[in-house]
């Protein structure tokens, strides 16, 4: 791996790695602090808060978690915001990471998809946020970026976001409330944990047609 400045990395981003290794149970084969890099190092301009950038055929993928400053100082508080930021750049790192494992590609819409599930799923399994106000902070109050001038990017953002809602809504309302919390949080892994290891057009189906398991 070539060298890089030294910077200080959040230790956030490996709890959420973690959070996200122990909700889809996956082994770990990479180490998300390698992966990061400040926005100030790199000469394009970028617009966001974070950024992947990809390059390679899934069997030789180069990958790197472009954060803003803000992000990376040691002095840096953590509001939801921010934390939601730090967790779609660990949740893209992580799905290339292991869809490449397995020799497939990913869509940019995929990938967006799959962030929007998990930052939901961070929040109600690892922080314990309530599923309705985890809804509320992340889909009902959502805001895209005003940088987004792209049609075709900002209809991805938008479909990503409708369909993850629907979806987090629907396996929300899922949940047995006769069992005690963890035993539905565990209820609503073993569907999670199917889904993301499914891929293009099946997967989207499985996501816009949910029914839980014993569901009609």
């Amino acid at each position: 791996m070539d060298e890089r400045p030294e910077l200080h990395v959040p230790p956030i981003l490996s709890r959420i790695q973690s959070d996200l290794e122990r909700i889809y149970r996956l082994e770990r084969i990479l180490d998300i602090d390698d992966f990061v890099l400040p926005k100030s190092s790199i000469d394009a301009p970028l617009d966001r808060l974070e950024q992947v950038l990809v390059a390679g055929a899934p069997d030789d993928l180069s990958m790197s978690l472009i954060l803003d400053d803000s992000l990376l100082s040691p002095d840096t508080q953590w509001n939801l915001d921010r934390f939601c930021v730090a967790t779609e750049g660990v949740s893209h790192v992580l799905y290339l990471a292991s869809t490449a494992q397995r020799g497939q590609r990913v869509s940019a819409f995929e990938l967006e998809l799959q962030a929007e599930i998990d930052k939901f799923l961070v929040l109600v399994t690892a922080v314990g946020m309530e599923c309705r106000l985890a809804l509320q902070r992340l889909f009902a109050r959502a805001q895209f970026r005003s940088t987004v001038t792209d049609n075709l990017e900002l209809e991805r953002y938008r479909r990503a976001h409708r369909t993850a809602w629907a979806f987090c809504k629907r396996i929300g309302a899922s949940l047995p409330k006769q069992h005690g919390f963890e035993q539905r949080v565990e209820c609503m892994l073993r569907e999670v944990r199917e889904i993301y290891r499914m891929r293009g057009t099946s997967k989207l189906e499985r996501l816009s047609g949910y029914r839980p398991v014993g569901g009609r």
